[in-house]
């Protein structure tokens, strides 16, 4: 057997494909009426009991599918030319919902630089996405303004964006964010909390809009359009060791004498801040394997540590919520 798509959900398929030794890792075709309309890699190498083979597991989301799917329409998975079974459905799987949306819609935006993002969703590339490019790097360098003068702190991007910037000099037309991060002044997660509260109640105070989520805040601005940055707090804790709230995919440690600071880099023709070794953040962000493309990554399944004392709280948020609310 090739492979088995163990499960089938309107929201997302999982499973696992036999991989050549050699290899790592494979991808496998997403089609529609027998047309390729995602290529996705695996995720992990797995042990399978009674599975002689070496095999990898994969999962996918592909929400905005449905919308242009008929009864009569089937989406099946392809790996080395050949159909992978769907547990319950066999070799492929329709449902019984009529489509909103004519399926030639979706291969017109397919064919003009649309593509399924990290979370399952049919949008534009942010390679071509320019109007967003620049209201988002243009709140980018807002927030990052605001910070450093007022309270000395350097913002620099951070996960997805600076993994483009690095690896390919441009945004990743899957992902669905502009990523920052900052490094607290303290050396504790309930000092870079405290820290965070202050400066998250004076951004709100100059027109920031502010979503609150324990690991990090979503920042937008009405000069800015419908652009929004992640900011993720980290810090440096007494032994020198990186934490962060939102938390990484890998066990590795990262010291404060790998930082010194920040630089300036060029992602998609836009200036903007980076670590000075930033491939050693994305080595502890996302393992050794960072520069290989995952369309398919998920923070949910492929977290591995986070720093639970510098998240907020359910009731810090809500004090946070009610400051911005009634303040």
């Amino acid at each position: 057997m090739i492979g088995l798509v163990e499960s089938m959900t309107e929201n997302e398929a999982a499973g696992w494909v036999a991989l050549p030794f050699a290899e790592s890792y494979a991808y496998i075709k997403l089609c529609f009426n027998g047309r390729e309309i995602l290529s996705f890699r695996t995720t992990q190498v797995i042990n399978r009991s009674g599975v002689d083979d070496k095999i990898a597991s994969f999962s996918l989301r592909f929400k905005s599918v449905w919308r242009y799917m008929s009864p009569e329409d089937e989406l099946s998975f392809e790996y080395c030319g050949e159909k992978i079974f769907i547990v319950g459905h066999g070799y492929t799987y329709s449902h019984s919902f009529d489509r909103i949306t004519d399926s030639k819609v979706l291969f017109k935006k397919l064919k003009n630089g649309y593509i399924f993002n990290q979370k399952g969703y049919l949008r534009l590339s942010k390679t071509l996405d320019y109007q967003w490019q620049k209201n988002v790097v243009s709140l980018y360098h807002s927030v990052r303004k605001f910070l450093k003068e007022r309270y000395d702190l350097d913002v620099f991007v951070m996960s997805g964006t600076l993994l483009g910037t690095v690896r390919e000099g441009e945004f990743i037309g899957h992902d669905h964010d502009f990523d920052i991060g900052l490094i607290s002044k303290a050396n504790s997660g309930l000092g870079a909390k405290e820290e965070s509260k202050v400066f998250t109640k004076d951004l709100w105070d100059h027109g920031y809009k502010l979503q609150l989520k324990p690991s990090c805040t979503y920042i937008s601005h009405p000069d800015y359009g419908d652009a929004q940055v992640d900011l993720v707090r980290m810090y440096f804790d007494e032994d020198g060791v990186l934490r962060s709230a939102f938390g990484f995919a890998t066990e590795k440690n990262l010291k404060n004498d790998c930082y010194g600071g920040t630089v300036k880099a060029i992602i998609s023709g836009h200036e903007v801040d980076v670590p000075k070794s930033p491939e050693d953040y994305l080595q502890v962000i996302y393992g050794d394997d960072w520069r290989v493309p995952n369309p398919t990554f998920n923070w949910s399944r492929e977290l591995k540590v986070r720093d639970k004392s510098s998240r907020l709280s359910r009731a810090e948020i809500e004090e946070l919520e009610n400051y911005m609310n009634n303040g």
